[in-house]
Order: C-alpha cells, then sequence, then structure tokens
C-alpha cells in the first residue's frame, strides 16, 4: 500500500515540475510574444522548439528542414539523427470554411472535429450560425476563446436540432393519434 501513495506522489511531482518548468514558462513566452502585436507563425516558433526540446530528453527539433516527400514541414523532430516525428505550427487563421466529413476545416490545415452536419447546416432566422459566425472571421486569427466559442455554439446548435427532432416526432405521433 505504501508503494501506491509514493508512486502517486512521485507522479503528482513530475506534473508539478513540467507545469512550473516546461508549460508555465511557454506559455508565458506565448502570451509576452501576443501581446507586442506583432506576432507571425514564425515568431513562435523559437518557444515551441524549446518545448518540444524539454518534453523528453534526447530529442533534437530542427526548424524548416530541408524538403521532404510529404512535403515541406515547419519541424522535423530526430532522436540520434533518425526522424521520430513532423510538426506543422499554424496560426489558427480562418481562410475558406468548408465542411468535410465531420469536420469544418478554416484552412487547409486546420479543423474542428466531430462536427455533426446538423450543427453545421442548422438554420436560425435565415442564417446558418455555425458558417456564418467563421465566415465573419475570414482573415482573422482565432484564439483560445473563439475556438472555445465555436465548440460551445456547435455543441448547442446539435443539441437544439436534436431537441427539435423529438419534437417532430412527439407532433407527428399526436397527428397520428388524431387521425
Amino acid at each position: 500500500m505504501g508503494g501506491i501513495n509514493k508512486k502517486k506522489t512521485y507522479l503528482c511531482d513530475i506534473k508539478i515540475f513540467v507545469m512550473q518548468n516546461i508549460i508555465t514558462p511557454y506559455i508565458a513566452e506565448l502570451n509576452r510574444i501576443y501581446k507586442a502585436e506583432k506576432a507571425t507563425e514564425h515568431t513562435y516558433r523559437p518557444a515551441l522548439k524549446t518545448l518540444l526540446e524539454k518534453i523528453t530528453d534526447g530529442l533534437t527539433v530542427t526548424n524548416e528542414p530541408k524538403r521532404i516527400a510529404c512535403g515541406a514541414p515547419d519541424y522535423i523532430v530526430t532522436r540520434n539523427e533518425i526522424p521520430v516525428g513532423y510538426v506543422e505550427a499554424k496560426d489558427n487563421e480562418v481562410e475558406k470554411p468548408q465542411y468535410a466529413g465531420d469536420k469544418v476545416f478554416i484552412n487547409d490545415t486546420q479543423y474542428f472535429d466531430n462536427v455533426p452536419l446538423v450543427a453545421w447546416n442548422f438554420y436560425i432566422g435565415g442564417y446558418q450560425p455555425a458558417q456564418k459566425w467563421l465566415k465573419d472571421r475570414k482573415g482573422r486569427v482565432l484564439n483560445y476563446e473563439d475556438i472555445r466559442h465555436y465548440q460551445k455554439m456547435i455543441r448547442v446548435l446539435k443539441e437544439t436540432g436534436e431537441v427539435m427532432r423529438e419534437a417532430d416526432k412527439g407532433g407527428k405521433a399526436k397527428r397520428e393519434m388524431v387521425n
């Protein structure tokens, strides 16, 4: 039993260390860069490189590596000179919102996942809020609050669609009973 408590304490210590020494400084650097209001995608790259290298010992992160078969990644992550991953750093800019499958793409590489078609196509007063909200932000970079707001909006539209479908079923049942 004592071993379990020691293991939990050890894991808590690791989490605290990671937050204090890796995540918190990274977020502070992002906020500093963001507040300067002069940032581009490339401005954030040194902070991301540092974060990736600190997360796991032995990783080397190279910004703007040479072109590879699948394209030109922003970073290549290697261990002992062997590629273990590629990273694309993007800035959440809304370019051309479009629905594909259950994804709402805001640009060529970034999307909101698990968006039901009912939420994407839902009408309120002649507008489709899930589409209009993004179109109104074309050319703009979505921040954390924007992303959370859109996710909540999708959830509400989905739930409203479900309630309306159930109400339609109930109304249909009543009409059938009357006839």
